[in-house]
């Protein structure tokens, strides 16, 4: 694990200015949706505006990121578009897997809270909480993405055996990974600009492991449980059980007795007897 960390962090430093040429235009997109939230004008395309941003974001988000992914795989083309069925799928991937994953910090700071925790120190318990329940899940579930780039997309099975690590491995990949950006975001919450900047540099660490996790046996190789053979043998028996036994009925006919059949040996003894046998013997006549 700590090898996939340092390579994942070498691999963020080579590749650092290509990312951020990438990210450059998702960078302006937020830094405008984010002076538009600050600036209260009165004129009618404000909301319509915010709004739109507010929709493009996540878009943008997306395609940049699998720009990336697609630069950093070694792709020829990093059109985010090549394929729009693993475009719509990353998307929808990415927002339920950030969804369960933020969800027990809400969860936990809001319990922390009503118990009597400051905002800070509940904030902070939570999130170290967090480290061992929606951090694990991020980090073992974001292996998902590249697959989908590359259009292996596996089954919840498949993706099960593929990700099979101890516990502790997805721990310790939470806390190198995850960690560095909810330090940054906490530390440059007080600067909006500085925040966004920061925070959204530090993600594509995420992608430089999940990339070093799926190279490192070059080939991607999900492991397939095998099913058992079934012996046809069995399932003739179990189809004979379940259906009903017809009931035939078996009516007895008396054949007549067989004639014995004469053979010709016997038929010639018998013949040549009489023969013998039965010389007629001349009566004398009277003269």
């Amino acid at each position: 694990m700590l090898r996939l960390v340092f390579d994942s962090y070498r691999l963020y430093a080579q590749k650092f200015l290509t990312i951020a040429k990438y990210a450059l235009p998702y960078l302006l997109l937020c830094c405008a949706a984010k002076y538009l939230e600050t600036e209260t004008s009165t004129s009618s395309f404000h909301v319509p505006l915010v709004s739109l941003f507010m929709v493009l974001i996540p878009l943008i988000s997306a395609a940049t990121d699998i720009k990336i992914y697609r630069y950093l795989l070694g792709y020829k083309t990093t059109n985010p578009l090549s394929s729009p069925k693993a475009y719509f799928m990353y998307l929808f991937s990415q927002m339920v897997i950030y969804l369960i994953g933020s969800a027990p910090l809400f969860l936990f700071t809001f319990v922390l809270n009503t118990l009597g925790y400051s905002n800070v120190g509940g904030l902070t318990l939570a999130i170290f909480i967090n480290l061992f329940i929606g951090f694990m899940f991020m980090a073992r579930f974001n292996i998902i993405l590249p697959l989908i780039i590359q259009n292996k997309t596996p089954t919840l099975k498949e993706f099960l055996l593929y990700t099979n690590k101890p516990y502790i491995y997805w721990i310790g990949v939470g806390l190198f990974i995850y960690i560095p950006y909810v330090i940054l975001h906490y530390v440059s919450v007080n600067l909006p600009y500085a925040n966004i900047l920061l925070c959204t540099i530090i993600t594509y660490l995420f992608a430089c492991f999940n990339v070093c996790f799926v190279n490192k046996d070059k080939q991607i190789q999900i492991p397939i449980p095998v099913e058992p053979i079934k012996e046809p043998i069995k399932e003739t028996i179990k189809k004979t059980v379940k259906e009903p036994q017809k009931k035939t009925v078996v009516k007895t006919i008396k054949l007549p007795p067989k004639e014995k059949k004469i053979s010709k040996q016997t038929t010639k003894k018998t013949t040549k007897k009489t023969t013998k046998t039965a010389k007629p013997k001349l009566k004398t006549l009277p003269a």
